[in-house]
């Protein structure tokens, strides 16, 4: 069996020269590999080919007669890498195979298969600097991956080291994402700004970006709840090195997210930084203009914010923003409505209901207050 590199010649490959005398499972893996770390730098062509040489390794594995060293060390890097752990399972049952193969082997095995406290035993004897750097940084990607979220210490030397082994890669891509958010619930601030600005700095085309701005600003909110809030001007500042579209997108999901929590504060930073990315009259415009007022419904300013909210084509906006739009309007008009004319608001969804809750906070804090009790002045956020 013989593959044709020809089909595979991409400016961003190695040159087919580089493989003569290769064997193929391991010339398949390698390229793979190559395929990999060219989708992470945002080569679309490369992500719909690594399906094609996935399949041709796992074809090729199947011709694997005497495995040597770059063998072992290709199927143990493919399987880290996505590749299937049958294969692990198919070579650990051969009577050849020395013994740190085995070791490193069931280590992969087990971590493939999720058996995370056995993968951290298995790993813990073996050193990322004992292989070639392109099998050492996965394995210290996964050494950290299997840790327990409290071993942040040694979770994030473990990045490190997977990072500083395979510097523009796939690897290093998936270190940066996960170390910035195990520094995200961190007190340290300079930890997660120093990895999301390598990330940003490295991997802005990365077909990643999204999930990682996700979970980002997940992040983000549960740092607010704890009242624990992270530097939005310094953030906003790293964004900069991201495409235009792509922050506005961001700073939109994350006023949406902000709003519903009742996060009054960073929803209306984010609110006014994708107001700012918009075009004026455009859907983004009008979801920013929307997630910038609700806010204020509950505010010394409310009628300006209900004024702007009314104002708002509620057409424009998808079934979810229609539902937040109403929800807000109907706590103003319970909140400010006379006492005994007021209705609690109806059929509002449990992801708005924060709303309905600060409403309440506050009425109860003025009730308080007209009956001369002592009462506590409700947060802000």
């Amino acid at each position: 069996m013989k593959f044709l590199l020809a089909g595979a010649t991409l400016v961003f490959l190695w040159p087919a020269v580089a493989f003569a005398g290769t064997p193929e499972f391991v010339q398949a893996v390698r390229l793979f590999f190559v395929l990999q770390d060219a989708s992470a730098n945002g080569e679309s062509r490369a992500s719909a080919m690594q399906g094609e040489w996935a399949a041709r390794a796992i074809e090729a594995a199947g011709d694997i007669q005497s495995p040597d060293a770059a063998t072992i060390q290709a199927a143990a890097g493919f399987i880290l890498a996505g590749g299937p752990a049958d294969l692990g399972d198919a070579l650990l049952r051969r009577a050849d195979l020395p013994v740190d193969d085995i070791a490193l082997l069931k280590a992969i095995v087990a971590f493939k298969n999720r058996q995370e406290g056995e993968a951290a035993k298995a790993f813990a004897g073996i050193d990322p600097f004992s292989y070639p750097p392109s099998l050492g940084g996965r394995i210290a990607l996964s050494r950290a991956l299997v840790l327990p979220d409290a071993d942040v210490t040694e979770k994030l030397s473990f990045y490190d080291t997977a990072i500083q082994l395979m510097p523009g890669t796939l690897v290093e891509d998936s270190s940066l994402r996960r170390a910035a958010l195990t520094c995200a619930a961190l007190p340290d601030q300079d930890c997660f700004f120093t990895y999301v600005s390598r990330y940003f700095r490295r991997f802005a085309r990365s077909p990643f970006i999204d999930a990682f701005l996700s979970a980002l600003g997940d992040s983000l909110i549960k740092r607010e709840v704890a009242r624990k809030p992270l530097d939005m001007e310094r953030l906003d500042w790293l964004l900069t090195k991201l495409p235009a579209g792509t922050r506005r997108e961001f700073f939109l999901e994350l006023a949406r997210n902000a709003t519903a929590a009742g996060l009054a504060a960073l929803a209306a930073f984010s609110a006014s930084r994708a107001g700012r990315l918009a075009v004026p009259g455009s859907i983004e415009a009008v979801r920013a203009e929307l997630y910038a007022n609700v806010p204020g419904v509950s505010g010394p300013d409310y009628e300006v914010a209900q004024a702007q909210l009314t104002a708002l084509d509620a057409a424009r906006l998808t079934e979810d923003d229609r539902s937040l739009l109403d929800a807000a309007l109907q706590v103003s008009a319970f909140i400010h409505a006379p006492a005994s004319g007021r209705e609690a608001p109806a059929n509002i969804p449990a992801e708005h209901l924060a709303l309905v809750a600060r409403g309440r906070t506050l009425i109860a804090a003025a009730d308080a207050l007209l009956n001369g009790e002592h009462h506590v002045q409700p947060q802000g956020r």
